[in-house]
């Protein structure tokens, strides 16, 4: 499958802009890629995660409504609800994880993958 690179960009730059203003100074923001574990489809993964502020578990979701934003946050609410709709386009998913407030983040982009030949 190919991919609108520029869209990939805008949503991984997305993810590291968030990841780098929610990470205080010392802390760690680590970009990963690999191939996906799923043996029935190839797929690629790329995971953004920091150790910035983190959210409640149960936000998971949430934070990709449109408008969400956290009450100290000077964004839009679009930024997420924006990335997520461009990587689903390309038949992909966006998911987020933390183990709570303070705990930082990790955000999953798992898209369909194929050999080039």
């Amino acid at each position: 499958m190919s991919v609108d690179p520029d869209r990939i960009q805008e949503v991984i730059a997305n993810l590291l802009d968030n990841a780098q203003r929610l990470t205080p100074r010392g802390g760690v923001v680590t970009v990963t890629a690999r191939p996906g574990t799923d043996q029935k489809h190839s797929t690629a993964v790329i995971e953004v995660g920091d150790s910035g502020r983190g959210f409640p578990e149960a936000d998971a979701e949430r934070i990709f409504d449109r408008f969400h934003k956290a009450p100290d946050s000077t964004g839009s609410g679009l930024g997420l609800t924006i990335a997520r709709a461009i990587i689903e386009a390309h038949h992909g998913t966006l998911t987020a994880q933390s183990a709570g407030s303070g705990q930082g983040a990790c955000f999953t982009i798992t898209l369909p993958a194929h050999a080039q030949r």
